[in-house]
């Protein structure tokens, strides 16, 4: 296990040169990742371990009601605060697996962040309070997990966890959430889960 400390003075760093340095995203797969975890019209999203706001433009696209960004770097928030327009969006700098929110979420993404929580099965956990009836949390990344793990292994082995296999995700999310989508291929990897109703 890593030191949260070493990733938000990794992540602090990074931030000025965040943007160029990743280049543009996969449009078409982050929106096949927003369509699967159904974020749509009037809902309510939160975004953990958002970075510099990567998706906050396509959240906005579909006319959501609110984004919530939380991020463990305050470098990275900072480059996030300046890309915000409007009331929608507000920006936490602090642990997601440890946060407690002052409200629940229609939706909940953690996309290109998940190797980075020192404790992903506690994240999930805690997410999973913050979900409002019939909600989904979703983890995804727009490319493969052989990719990502690559990826962090070559650049960022202090800070990141190999990516769990997809069916290993699926058992610690299936202790709180129904998984209703499961995918890990050749162009993206991705898991919804949906907090279920009280009968």
């Amino acid at each position: 296990m890593f030191d949260k400390r070493d990733v938000i003075r990794f992540f602090d760093a990074l931030a000025p040169d965040w943007d160029e340095e990743t280049g543009t995203e996969n449009s078409e797969i982050i929106g096949l990742i927003l369509d699967n975890a159904l974020i749509s019209e009037g809902e309510d999203i939160l975004d953990v371990g958002c970075g510099t706001g990567r998706l906050f433009p396509y959240y906005l696209k579909r006319n959501v009601s609110s984004v919530t960004g939380i991020d463990i770097s305050s470098g990275m928030i900072e480059i996030a605060k300046k890309k915000l327009s409007g009331g929608k969006t507000v920006l936490i700098c602090d642990d997601a697996s440890e946060h407690t929110f002052n409200r629940c979420f229609d939706r909940i993404v953690v996309f290109d962040a998940f190797p980075h929580f020192t404790d992903p099965k506690k994240t999930i956990e805690n997410l999973s309070k913050h979900l409002k009836e019939d909600g989904t949390l979703t983890i995804a990344h727009d490319a493969s997990r052989d990719e990502i793990n690559r990826r962090h292994g070559v650049m960022q082995s202090d800070v990141s966890h190999v990516l769990m296999d997809i069916d290993e995700l699926n058992e610690v999310v299936s202790k709180y959430l129904k998984v209703e989508i499961k995918i890990s291929d050749g162009r993206m990897y991705q898991i919804v889960g949906r907090k279920e109703k009280d009968l």
